[in-house]
């Protein structure tokens, strides 16, 4: 029977705290009575009341409550006197009270004061990404992000000790395993300058171990999107791959060396009649030789055939005449 009438008075206390808590609330009562908190070390009272704040009054699921849950929420529900004199002003503290082991600090959207250090949020980092989500390193490539972070309660401290880096904070927990280049999401901050983008444009090419000749064959604006360069290719080439390839090594390509040349490569025939002069002056034949070995046969193998079909329609005599007027007529029964 002593039992039941401890149960009993449980019930009854818990009642009359709830009872008191509404009255409160819809103005029928300034405060709660003298020593309500002090008087419960256990801290029994509080962690009713937050409950039934959370699950009754406010009827909250557990997203609402990491995206809601701070000190400001705790004051206008008339709870900020509990919250300061049982916790310190740490809304985290009151929340884990009333619901032990539930959240995480770094989940609430207001996390303690002074939570964050370098170390806690690389910490955090680790728990989703080897532990929680447990990412491959390619997906990690293919979602990794500011945005991903943010999902993740990280972009306080993102911001506090990386600068709002997505790619500095994997870096430091993870050194070196990781370019800027190969997140297919990009991150923030890192393409900051052209010379920046040229040397990792540079680092790639020689990383994969690429020849003259095989820029040649492969580099093309489907070539830039796949390894990651669109973005510093529109912010510092006007979108241009030829324009970053000249940039990254002047004087060794031109436009028409390229398998996938620019557009607008061959739109001037003035323009091209010029490229082609240069072209044979450069290379020192003379019109017998070039006669000799082919013109058609030349013109490809420089890369040239399609201004030699567009205005010449494959035809060496006219092209020829063209470009040397005055020596072209003994050439022109070849």
């Amino acid at each position: 029977m002593k039992g039941l009438c401890n149960k009993g008075k449980g019930i009854l206390m818990k009642q009359t705290i709830v009872e008191i808590y509404e009255e409160i609330l819809c103005g029928k009562r300034r405060r709660f009575p003298n020593g309500t908190w002090k008087d419960d070390p256990q801290k029994e009272i509080i962690k009713l009341l937050t409950r039934h704040l959370v699950n009754d009054i406010l009827k909250w699921n557990e997203k609402e409550i990491k995206d809601n849950w701070n000190l400001e929420l705790i004051k206008k529900w008339k709870l900020g006197g509990a919250c300061s004199i049982c916790f310190k002003d740490s809304p985290y503290q009151m929340l884990d009270v009333a619901f032990p082991n539930r959240f995480e600090p770094w989940e609430l959207i207001s996390t303690p004061r002074n939570y964050w250090t370098k170390e806690k949020a690389l910490e955090v980092l680790y728990y989703w990404i080897e532990e929680k989500e447990q990412l491959s390193r390619e997906e990690l490539l293919d979602t990794f992000n500011h945005k991903w972070l943010k999902e993740r309660y990280l972009d306080s401290p993102l911001q506090i000790y990386w600068n709002s880096s997505p790619y500095q904070i994997l870096n430091e927990a993870y050194p070196n395993q990781f370019q800027p280049w190969e997140f297919k999401k990009g991150a923030n901050n890192c393409w900051k300058s052209k010379e920046e983008s040229l040397k990792v444009f540079r680092d790639i090419v020689q990383n994969l171990n690429l020849s003259t000749e095989d820029m040649k064959e492969q580099y093309s604006l489907r070539w830039v999107i796949q390894k990651g360069l669109r973005a510093p290719l529109n912010k510092f080439f006007r979108d241009s791959p030829y324009e970053m390839l000249n940039a990254a090594f002047p004087g060794q390509f031109k436009p028409w060396d390229l398998k996938d040349a620019p557009n607008r490569t061959w739109m001037d025939k003035g323009e091209a009649i010029t490229i082609i002069r240069n072209e044979i002056e450069t290379s020192s034949i003379s019109i017998s030789e070039l006669y000799g070995m082919g013109v058609k046969k030349w013109m490809i193998e420089k890369k040239m055939i399609t201004p030699f079909s567009k205005f010449w329609k494959d035809s060496p005599v006219k092209m020829l005449a063209e470009l040397y007027p005055e020596n072209i007529k003994n050439h022109s029964n070849v």
